[in-house]
């Protein structure tokens, strides 16, 4: 058993096996039974516009990586929540604006 820590969080790797050939069905790609193969198009031209929801789900995402704070900077949204809490009503961490608005 080997530990590793990163960001004060102990990782903890077991049970490897050496010396093994992996079975040819963990690299197949074909889908199991029951599943099925869905397509999708996307137009290079006008690829999808995040949307607010998706903003906040992202730094949830980040809080939680962080111990439990936002980050200084996020890309090119208006950020401004270094070192807040989620939850905390008393401190905006960020606005945007939507391409087709006037407003933030």
């Amino acid at each position: 058993m080997q530990k590793f820590t990163e960001a004060d969080r102990p990782i903890v790797l077991h049970d490897f096996r050496y010396g093994v050939e992996p079975d040819d069905s963990l690299f197949s790609l074909t889908p199991p039974a029951g599943c099925g193969l869905e397509e999708k198009r996307l137009d290079a031209a006008e690829p999808p516009r995040p949307t607010g929801q998706d903003l906040v789900g992202i730094l949830g995402v980040w809080a939680d990586l962080a111990d439990g704070a936002f980050p200084a900077a996020c890309g090119q949204w208006s950020h401004v929540g270094q070192g807040v809490k989620p939850g905390d009503p008393d401190r905006p961490i960020c606005w945007w604006k939507n391409p087709d608005a006037d407003t933030f």
